[in-house]
């Protein structure tokens, strides 16, 4: 029973961190998205 338990908290531990680079991952992304679409708002305007 003990090691069932030890593997369930490494299973959650690697989900957890895969989560948080995902969210890592995608605010990335959108901070690429906002500056591209800022330019080219920019370039419209000009």
């Amino acid at each position: 029973k003990m090691q069932k338990n030890s593997l369930l908290i490494t299973h959650y531990r690697i989900s957890s961190m895969d989560w948080e680079s995902r969210i890592y991952t995608d605010s990335l992304l959108y901070r690429m998205i906002v500056c591209l679409v800022k330019r080219n708002m920019i370039i419209d305007l000009a």
